[in-house]
């Protein structure tokens, strides 16, 4: 069992809700939530953040930073979690010069990006719908953002497009 926390990007506390894979009830109560937690960041990161922060509103796609993934090794901080794109449990954004934690967020079935904060420190739409592109909507097809030209890999669209390719012709 692991715990994923976060914090929103649209609150500036740094309180951090907590969302639990298994039956929270079973949790020891004193782990349900954790304490105000203060890490250090570079401000090429910071950048990336804040550009990713006039994406969300300008792409109107949901981000939450940091996020934090508890692991039998400890808890983890990623920078970014950009929902619904990547993989079913999103894209979490790392940087070229720290790649340390690059196969922890595949183990849990992350989709994990190392972007180079040359390219990513500035919000540029062309660039950012590019990369969503790129890595593919997996949210629910009612909500694809308008500008997403890409497939959508939502689970029970997939197993309607298996059963479409695999009929017999005619």
């Amino acid at each position: 069992m692991f715990i994923i926390v976060g914090k929103r990007a649209d609150r500036n506390k740094t309180a951090f809700g907590c969302v639990s894979v298994g039956n929270p009830d079973k949790l020891d109560p004193n782990r349900k939530k954790v304490k105000n937690i203060v890490m250090p960041i570079s401000k090429k990161k910071k950048k990336i953040i804040n550009a990713w922060k006039e994406a969300s509103i300008d792409l109107k796609i949901e981000i939450e930073t940091p996020f934090f993934l508890l692991t039998d090794r400890g808890l983890i901080k990623y920078d970014l979690l950009i929902k619904n794109f990547g993989r079913e449990n999103g894209a979490l954004i790392i940087t070229i010069d720290d790649m340390s934690e690059f196969n922890t967020a595949e183990k849990f079935g992350f989709f994990c990006s190392a972007l180079n904060p040359d390219v990513y420190y500035k919000y540029d739409r062309e660039n950012f719908i590019d990369t969503l592109n790129d890595w593919g909507y997996f949210g629910v097809a009612e909500r694809k953002p308008d500008w997403y030209t890409g497939y959508i890999y939502n689970a029970a669209e997939k197993a309607t497009d298996l059963n479409i390719e695999n009929s017999p012709k005619m």
